[in-house]
């Protein structure tokens, strides 16, 4: 936990014995998201940043009496397969105010749908 935060922190690494073109590849189709994973109520690309870039708005369902939960993210891939030890990264995270286009216009971030609740992560 963050000092002087109700936030926690949490820090996922871990090896996947799979091909990276087809994990990248499965990684990219945000919108095959509800049918690849059953948690989860829509997805919606908010802008395709750039090549490796995205930010895209995600709603998973919960059961009742709980609200449906939503958060906007950005995610990018980072390639380091030609450096001396092979290193691929996929890193997520929350969306916020000062993400911005490559051409230096700001990411407007929609509002939750109507009945969910905004996370953060």
């Amino acid at each position: 936990q963050e000092p002087g935060s109700e936030l926690l922190t949490l820090k996922v690494e871990g090896d996947l014995i799979a091909p990276v073109l087809n994990l990248t590849a499965l990684l990219n189709e945000i919108d095959l998201f509800p049918s690849l994973f059953w948690f989860m109520k829509s997805q919606n690309t908010i802008a395709e940043v750039s090549r490796l870039r995205k930010a895209f708005q995600i709603t998973v369902s919960l059961v009742w009496p709980l609200h449906d939960r939503e958060v906007p993210l950005v995610g990018y891939g980072i390639d380091g397969m030609d450096e001396e030890k092979p290193l691929f990264m996929i890193i997520s995270r929350q969306l916020n105010e000062n993400d911005v286009m490559e051409n230096g216009e700001k990411i407007k971030i929609p509002e939750p749908p109507k009945g969910t609740v905004r996370m953060s992560v």
